[in-house]
């Protein structure tokens, strides 16, 4: 509430909720409920698991869902996400859409080991289940094992567990394959009208970051961080940073 004023004198438009998981807030819809009376547009990044549960109530005051999938089938999404959810999260999109047909809804994939060999899937998957936006990121390594160069953001304090990383970093082969699996990728769905994904054009930046910590370097190109570019960072505490890695 004493933000909003905030946003309007600085002309921002935009607002997206992350964390952590923000449909565990208890508070999230009543805090939608006036930033969209006031005028902006909210975006939710979700695993989707509790969303279900809340969608029919705050739907309409969000514009966007970013549904953090990860998967194409529901074992691997047991082993990178821990719980059996997956075939009702890929019904979600068009609950979505049947109930609420204006909001915008993508699904991403953190790459790791458990399914970089599966872009092409995922994507057809998005299509299949009609989700027009995709994107793909990969996880921040280099922070893992060194929360202080990240101004111990999300709460980072140790550092961790080497054998926990070596299980999300792809294999040198796996990245081998990968590196040839790029032009293919971008000649099909680059340009593709059935899907949106801008992010495509990073694989090679994520394929040399992988590569560079496996090689224990820094990669040329460290694609740890995109929010400088287009986002500023509202913390818990009411600072204002260009990130959430700089302190």
């Amino acid at each position: 509430t004493k933000i909003i004023p905030w946003f309007d004198h600085n002309r921002i438009r935009n607002v997206i909720w992350t964390g952590g998981e923000p449909t565990l807030h208890p508070l999230l819809g009543r805090m939608l409920s006036k930033v969209h009376a006031a005028g902006f547009t909210n975006t939710i990044i979700t695993n989707g698991i509790e969303l279900e549960n809340l969608f029919d109530g705050i739907g309409q005051d969000v514009n966007a869902f970013i549904l953090s999938l990860d998967a194409t089938n529901s074992n691997d999404y047991q082993s990178i996400r821990g719980v059996n959810c997956f075939k009702k999260l890929i019904t979600l999109p068009e609950r979505i859409r049947n109930k609420f047909p204006n909001i915008q809804v993508s699904i991403c994939m953190l790459l790791q080991r458990l399914n970089i060999d599966k872009i092409e899937e995922f994507i057809v998957m998005a299509i299949g289940i009609g989700v027009r936006n995709v994107s793909f990121l990969v996880p921040d390594l280099y922070g893992y094992l060194d929360p202080g160069s990240r101004a111990y953001s999300f709460g980072r304090k140790n550092i961790m567990n080497s054998i926990y990383l070596n299980k999300i970093v792809p294999t040198i082969d796996q990245l081998n394959c990968f590196s040839e699996r790029i032009p293919r990728i971008l000649e099909k769905f680059g340009d593709n009208s059935k899907v949106n994904s801008p992010t495509l054009h990073f694989l090679t930046y994520y394929h040399d970051y992988f590569k560079a910590f496996l090689e224990k370097k820094m990669p040329r190109s460290n694609p740890r961080c995109y929010f400088p570019e287009h986002y500023f960072v509202l913390s818990v505490d009411g600072m204002v940073k260009p990130c959430f890695f700089i302190s």
